[in-house]
């Protein structure tokens, strides 16, 4: 704590970064809320803990952070000078997943890819200011949604009706889950569940300040009270020009709404399903054992080891047995790829070709498909014979470190 916050007025707000651009929306921002000019430090973290040994703590604090490698020393060092209910956000161009969630555990408010604008802060000053209703904070707050992506290897493998599966049997695990076909012009979800197609996805992709709570709660359709379903049907007049942020501030809110995000991810080359695809905590790739998903696996998985540079798919085999004759053996084709083929689901057309809301292949959970597919989910959850069992979330290196609370 600063040795003079005990007697000094607590002022509401510092900001401690560098650049022309992400200075003039810091402005933008402190003159919306009538706050001194002076509240703009030109400077990092670093800067910030040397002004915070003389000076107050405010209620909201911005820091600039560039190296991943020092943040855990920089933010130690933030965390002995600064009183433990100020509500701190880091800003920087660190875009990484993993990078993300660790902020969040430690107790950082809000994480913002710079450059800055006045609309991100102000919605990072509400987050930290105003909760929203229902959220329970400190110790008892729900652990951020993990996300999960489910890509076909090709086409006509059934990765669709796997991604729809596995979100159910989340569900059935007793988390609160979303399913998001991220195709909004080809997908096909919607369709399968018969549901009414997610309106103003477009919009949302092409404008990501208009993504927040309010809007994923109008776009997802509710399949059961604890499945909701994200699946447009846009037109395809024109193609959707996804903004450079569409994907980390879609996921960002999905993650702060749920327990489970099943991504459908296609395979066709955009930077939007890459990045969203490189955000995913794990990735299955569904395939077939035929030549072609050889020829297609051994693709994608360099897509995912040289371009994507994240850790490596799971692979997993899909209607296997549809075809004998012409099929490659699971271990030849891992060979192929140069990943092991970790899952195999058995061909099941009762299952998986006549899809509904109503899922019928859930009320058989001892079929072969069934007890394949709560493999796959035990990958990621309790399986069905486990359901409402949670395994409990282990801490963050540093967590608790800082306790600002989110």
């Amino acid at each position: 704590m600063s040795a003079s916050s005990a007697s000094a007025p607590k002022p509401p707000f510092y900001a401690f970064a560098g650049g022309a651009a992400d200075i003039e929306a810091l402005r933008q921002f402190a003159d919306a809320h009538q706050w001194a000019a002076s509240c703009i430090k030109e400077g990092d973290i670093t800067t910030a803990a040397a002004f915070l040994k003389q000076n107050p703590s405010p209620q909201f604090l911005l820091v600039e952070l560039s190296s991943p490698e020092h943040a855990p020393q920089h933010l130690t060092e933030l965390a002995e000078v600064c009183d433990p209910d100020t509500k701190v956000a880091v800003a920087g161009e660190i875009n990484e997943y993993s990078f993300y969630c660790w902020l969040m555990d430690i107790g950082i408010s809000s994480y913002l890819l710079k450059p800055l604008s006045a609309k991100v802060l102000e919605g990072a000053w509400e987050k930290a200011t105003q909760p929203a209703a229902g959220v329970h904070t400190g110790a008892a707050a729900r652990a951020a949604g993990q996300v999960v992506g489910v890509m076909g290897a090709r086409g006509g493998v059934g990765a669709t009706s796997v991604a729809i599966y596995l979100a159910a049997l989340g569900e059935q695990a007793g988390k609160k889950t979303v399913l998001v076909d991220l195709d909004p012009q080809d997908g096909s979800v919607a369709l399968l569940l018969d549901l009414d197609p997610s309106r103003g996805f477009r919009e949302a992709m092409e404008r990501p300040e208009r993504i927040d709570n309010l809007f994923i709660e109008r776009a997802c359709n509710r399949l059961k009270p604890n499945f909701h379903v994200l699946s447009a049907e846009e037109s395809i007049h024109e193609p959707v020009r996804y903004h450079e942020r569409a994907a980390e501030t879609l996921l960002h809110e999905l993650r702060d709404a749920y327990d489970l995000i099943v991504l459908d991810i296609p395979r066709t080359p955009n930077v939007f399903f890459h990045a969203c695809a490189r955000l995913c905590e794990t990735v299955f790739v569904i395939t077939d054992l035929t030549l072609t998903g050889l020829s297609a696996g051994i693709r994608l998985n360099e897509l995912f080891k040289d371009h994507l540079k994240r850790t490596p798919p799971v692979f997993v085999a899909n209607r296997v047995g549809l075809n004998e004759k012409y099929e490659i053996p699971a271990a030849e084709y891992g060979k192929g790829i140069g990943a092991k083929v970790e899952y195999s689901i058995p061909f099941a057309p009762d299952a998986f070709m006549s899809l509904s809301g109503e899922l019928k292949a859930l009320k058989h959970p001892n079929t072969p498909a069934m007890k394949a597919l709560q493999r796959l989910g035990g990958h990621l959850f309790p399986a069905a014979e486990e359901q409402g069992k949670e395994t409990a979330k282990k801490p963050g290196g540093l967590a608790g470190l800082l306790k600002k609370g989110k």
